[in-house]
């Protein structure tokens, strides 16, 4: 009884084995599977590369932007003084629509001495022109847009400016 439970075991193993290697030689769908495996890190690639290039978009987009309020800024001769709200309006009017003109939007416009040596966190709001001749720094800081998982922490990008008071 026991060898015929082995031999019976035995058998129904090789004709497992027999089914499995007819299952192997078949190649029919063989490319669905191969897509089906290679699809989704394909994917994940080619909007990984489209969202950095969204970012790097946005931080030449705000650089520019940046570098036009401060022209604005030299421009109208500190008359009137620039404000939060003032440079904004031409961060916004030169924004394409790639980053959003709400509270992530932060501008400040300091001294350069007030900054340190450091690295020095943006203080939104903060408006400073110091007296004749001085060197100023306009910050702008947003977020860019993201749609693809896992690059949330790129997302923030900031641009400067240097101008001399006029």
């Amino acid at each position: 009884m026991v060898l015929r439970l082995l031999l019976q075991g035995l058998l129904n193993r090789v004709a497992f084995f027999a089914r499995f290697r007819v299952f192997a030689s078949e190649a029919g769908g063989t490319s669905a599977v191969e897509f089906a495996l290679l699809a989704l890190p394909f994917f994940m690639v080619l909007l990984g590369t489209m969202q950095v290039g969204l970012i790097y978009l946005t931080q030449a987009t705000l650089q520019g932007a940046t570098l036009s309020a401060a022209d604005n800024i030299l421009t109208t001769n500190f008359t009137p003084p620039p404000t939060v709200s003032s440079i904004r309006s031409v961060l916004c009017a030169k924004s394409a629509n790639l980053y959003a003109c709400d509270t992530t939007l932060k501008v400040e416009l300091n001294t350069l001495k007030e900054l340190s040596t450091g690295t020095v966190a943006l203080s939104d709001g903060t408006i400073g022109i110091g007296s004749s001749g001085a060197p100023l720094v306009l910050r702008t800081q947003t977020t860019a847009t993201v749609f693809t998982p896992g690059l949330g922490s790129f997302a923030t990008v900031s641009a400067s400016a240097v101008l001399r008071r006029p």
